[in-house]
């Protein structure tokens, strides 16, 4: 029996011991909890951060607050490699731009000072078509006495204007037609590289424009609330962690982060208690303006709720010692950052919305710039075949016309 009761009180005493180092070990787990300042930190800031990774996919789904910055560095490398591709290909285009207007020139001064106004009055280089439609017809009229009648009918002299210098002239304007106009559609084929170049660039400026401004307003908010962080004492510290660990267990935590750089500031230089009860003051407004929302806007029930939580709070904070004056300023001046972040916010979302759309609009102006190019490349080459084919049938038939007449007339006289 005495045995038993030896074993027995072996057994009770080891077991206080082992539940006391229990006690113990969990004491100082909670002591390293409250008087770690990162939680401190995660507690005011943990809903922005969820916000600011909301704010970043709805730029990008790709984005997220751990890559952003790893973005941010390949969109400058990006935009710097296409500056540099964008200012060779604009020095190309002042080379192809300079051959196009030469070719134009030289082409122009053919039609003005080598072709006859009694040939083609076209002086335009877009309208060396005709010209050379006009001078293919003349040519297609293989009687060479026919041929001089026209060329008499038009005003000139046989003798200089031959087969052979129209077929020169017509050599002459068909090269320099084809020079002038692949010039030109190379010069317009760059513009189109350098104006696709600018849009990029545009549009990573228009990435790093809202990200940055998403990010700009959480990282102030980030800055000021590790700053007022650092400023306060371990006592501080611990004091507002385990203050806050009763909001943080009822949800509530996410309702007073808002009011974290406030509740900082203020809990400089306070007493336990004091903190205790400034804590206390934003956890009772939060919860009741948590059940206020569960009510319609403008009920009773609503307004019930929202008038005790100014209640509670004015009550509390009265206990740690703050000005209400000074609390209500500071939850303006909350509420007027809050609402510059929501706007700053709602802003880089309708920019993300309007810059996809601008992005869409942007590719289907380019491929119908380019459907419209081809079709207009196509449609002068054919107009300057039909010109030519069309000038040639007519000098064909009027030159057939006239020497019917003629062979009447001489008909006659036999």
């Amino acid at each position: 029996m005495m045995r038993i009761r030896t074993l027995t009180s072996a057994l009770v005493l080891g077991l206080c011991v082992t539940g006391y180092t229990g006690a113990l070990l969990a004491d100082e787990a909670a002591e390293s909890k409250f008087a770690d300042r990162d939680r401190l930190y995660e507690s005011f800031m943990a809903d922005d951060e969820a916000m600011l990774a909301e704010d970043l996919a709805a730029i990008n789904e790709s984005y997220t607050p751990d890559n952003i910055d790893e973005v941010l560095a390949g969109f400058d490398g990006e935009r710097s490699a296409l500056e540099g591709e964008l200012s060779e290909a604009k020095t190309l285009e002042e080379g192809l731009l300079e051959e196009a207007s030469t070719t134009k020139s030289d082409l122009e001064k053919t039609l003005a000072e080598e072709i006859p106004d009694e040939i083609s009055d076209a002086t335009d280089a877009a309208d060396a078509g005709l010209a050379l439609g006009e001078i293919n017809g003349l040519l297609g009229i293989e009687d060479d006495a026919l041929l001089a009648e026209e060329i008499v009918a038009r005003g000139l002299d046989p003798a200089v204007v031959t087969r052979e210098t129209l077929a020169g002239w017509g050599s002459t304007l068909d090269e320099q037609i084809g020079l002038w106009t692949d010039a030109d559609a190379a010069a317009k084929d760059q513009q189109e590289i350098v104006d696709g170049l600018s849009d990029q660039i545009d549009g990573l400026n228009d990435q790093i424009a809202q990200i940055t401004e998403v990010t700009s307003a959480f990282n102030e908010k980030a800055e000021d609330i590790a700053a007022a962080i650092d400023n306060l004492s371990a006592e501080e510290v611990f004091a507002l962690n385990r203050s806050l660990n009763n909001a943080s267990n009822n949800g509530l935590l996410a309702l007073m982060q808002e009011d974290g750089l406030d509740i900082l500031e203020m809990a400089q230089g306070m007493t336990k208690q004091q903190i205790n009860a400034l804590t206390k003051a934003y956890e009772e407004e939060a919860k009741f303006t948590k059940l206020a929302d569960k009510f319609a806007e403008e009920s009773k029930q609503r307004e019930h709720m929202l008038s005790k939580a100014a209640a509670h709070k004015e009550r509390f904070l009265g206990k740690a010692g703050v000005d209400i004056g000074d609390a209500v300023a500071e939850t303006a001046k909350s509420v007027a950052k809050d609402a510059a972040k929501g706007a700053a916010r709602d802003a880089a979302k309708d920019a993300a919305k309007d810059s996809a759309k601008l992005a869409a609009k942007g590719a289907a102006k380019d491929a119908a710039k380019l459907a419209a190019k081809d079709a207009a490349k196509s449609a002068a080459k054919d107009a300057a075949k039909g010109a030519a084919k069309q000038a040639a049938k007519q000098a064909a038939k009027d030159a057939a016309k006239q020497a019917a007449k003629d062979a009447a007339k001489n008909a006659g006289k036999a």
